[in-house]
């Protein structure tokens, strides 16, 4: 199978197909019985996905993505792209694979972790002396830049899953939803957080906002909630800024799914591993989709 037959084939499986055709190995007995009616699939918590929707309600854009958990392994496949992030939760690593350039990467969770810590911190860097040496205009971008870097969220009062959660700054306001799931939660967090880390290490111009991060936290730490939907209005001195970004779980992988993580576990094992830096220079001509910019 050529390497673009091989993407194609994933991306429909994973983005496209039904929720409604579970694993063999998630069916019940009873579904094999001529006079029994079929029984529901049976979830399997290690084996599931979750579709991921980011809308730009701004400029009425939308990108998909399809996270699939399989035991201690995410695959992160975006609808449009040729490269494909798979997470290795057990050993703290994240392997990069283009399949067009028929190369992979590796980098431990540390390495994603320092590689934000340092881009944002160079940020805050950069706006703390915009603030203390710059002219008007630029103290006041370094001000709205400082606003989105540490937006010191405070939840409002009274306000507790179901109910839609809301959290405010003077930067930035959040609501978000979820639902709660003890069983999935700590894989689906820590795999969202490193996504959303994921980014500074690379071309950094698609960095998440750390009000996406701060919500995780509080959806995890204080509520259990694995995400439904989560709502961001930035207050950009340009002006207002609408983002919304969806998750839709699905408790079972069809068997066509399984196939195609697979047919990525043996393409990744049959591509060269390279260094990271080289290995961005070699897709650097690959377009990628990309989340929103920032302010």
């Amino acid at each position: 199978m050529s390497r673009f037959a091989l993407c194609a084939m994933i991306l429909s499986a994973l983005v496209a197909a039904p929720a409604c055709s579970p694993s063999k190995n998630s069916q019940s007995p009873q579904s094999e019985s001529k006079d029994a009616k079929p029984a529901a699939a049976v979830a399997d918590v290690n084996q599931f996905k979750i579709e991921i929707t980011y809308h730009d309600l701004n400029e009425s854009e939308s990108i998909t993505s399809t996270l699939v958990f399989r035991q201690d392994r995410v695959f992160e496949i975006v609808k449009g792209s040729t490269e494909f992030t798979i997470i290795d939760l057990a050993d703290g690593k994240v392997h990069l694979v283009g399949v067009q350039k028929n190369a992979n990467c590796e980098l431990t969770q540390a390495q994603v972790d320092a590689g934000y810590d340092k881009y944002i911190n160079e940020r805050r860097r950069d706006a703390a002396e915009l603030l203390a040496k710059g002219n008007t205009n630029e103290q006041a971008s370094a001000k709205s830049e400082m606003l989105y870097l540490s937006p010191a969220l405070k939840q409002e009062p009274n306000d507790a899953p179901p109910a839609r959660v809301r959290m405010r700054s003077e930067g930035v306001d959040v609501s978000f939803t979820g639902n709660a799931d003890a069983t999935r939660l700590e894989r689906v967090y820590r795999s969202l957080v490193t996504l959303l880390k994921l980014p500074a290490s690379r071309d950094g111009e698609w960095i998440s906002p750390q009000a996406h991060l701060d919500a995780f936290k509080v959806m995890k730490e204080k509520y259990s909630l694995i995400p439904t939907e989560l709502v961001f209005l930035f207050k950009f001195r340009e002006g207002p800024a609408k983002y919304r970004w969806t998750y839709k779980l699905t408790p079972n992988l069809t068997d066509r799914e399984l196939e195609a993580v697979r047919r990525v576990e043996a393409f990744l094992a049959s591509t060269k591993t390279v260094p990271h830096q080289r290995y961005e220079r070699i897709i650097l001509n690959q377009k990628r989709p990309v989340a929103p910019a920032t302010k």
